[in-house]
């Protein structure tokens, strides 16, 4: 597997430049190689929810070739849904392993911006919660794409990321390292899929809701809260949050106390008012 990840970095960005797209191109076999090497692994062989794709382009060479692994019950495309992927650089320099999100959806329902970042944000940070342990590992929490010519997206393809590592060309790890990654990131995602926190199969429990709340930054409240069983939420300075009737009473009364120059708190007044009024006892 090291070695074909390495002649793909190698080759790629040649074939792009200088040779038409299609046909049974040398490209097209290396990822061939590497779809047979990612499906044969035991996690991936063994697990009939499992599927491998790969991409690198339709109609023309794509900017950002990938290989995917896919749970079935969570998506069978990269344009939506959590997987694991690699990113392979077009210039060579590297690929990106990481545990990721689709943005296609995302862009078509919240667009480009903000709205789509923070959705985007906020959906990472619901299954790092399932994963405390995944804070003091070696994976990071965001991923520098270097999607030169889509540079609008850039950030959304930031915000998608759930864990990642960043391997450069020259320093590609052993093979029983790179399973390792790979297996960790899968075990992740096949959890999300399939499991709440406790175990349970969250098709038997269709209404339950998974909430992500930042516990201090970097987690460093989470043991205390784990150890005492309780559950917090910041902006202690609203007093009651039970005692706002709707979201909009959060906004008037952060706006009020934030001042007239400070942006307006869409987002801490609906964290604020879900946690009072619509986290419920068995969501997690």
């Amino acid at each position: 597997m090291r070695e074909l990840l390495k002649e793909i970095l190698e080759k790629y960005p040649a074939a792009r430049t200088n040779t038409q797209f299609g046909g049974q191109h040398e490209i097209r076999s290396l990822f061939e190689k590497l779809k047979d090497e990612f499906s044969s692994l035991e996690f991936v062989a063994n697990n009939k929810n499992l599927l491998v794709k790969y991409s690198y382009g339709k109609g023309n060479w794509a900017l950002t070739p990938w290989i995917a692994i896919l749970d079935k019950r969570e998506t069978t495309t990269t344009q939506k849904g959590t997987y694991v992927v690699m990113l392979f650089r077009a210039d060579g320099d590297g690929c990106h392993l990481k545990l990721g999100q689709g943005v296609t959806e995302i862009q078509e329902l919240y667009g480009s911006g903000v709205a789509a970042i923070e959705e985007l944000q906020r959906r990472a940070d619901q299954v790092r919660a399932m994963f405390p342990n995944m804070i003091n590992s070696d994976f990071d929490q965001s991923a520098q794409l270097g999607l030169e010519k889509r540079a609008k997206l850039t950030e959304l393809y930031e915000a998608s990321t759930i864990y990642s590592k960043y391997y450069k060309k020259n320093e590609i790890p052993s093979n029983e390292d790179l399973i390792s990654d790979i297996s960790t990131l899968v075990e992740c995602c096949e959890q999300y899929v399939s499991q709440d926190s406790s175990g349970e199969d969250l098709s038997e429990a269709p209404n339950r809701k998974i909430w992500a709340i930042g516990l201090g930054e970097g987690g460093r409240l989470w043991n205390e809260s784990y150890e005492k069983g309780i559950i917090s939420i910041g902006w202690d300075y609203l007093g009651d949050l039970s005692k706002y009737k709707s979201q909009d009473e959060v906004m008037a009364k952060l706006s009020e106390l934030r001042g007239p120059d400070a942006q307006s708190p869409t987002n801490d007044s609906l964290c604020c008012y879900q946690f009072a009024h619509e986290i419920n006892v068995g969501d997690c």
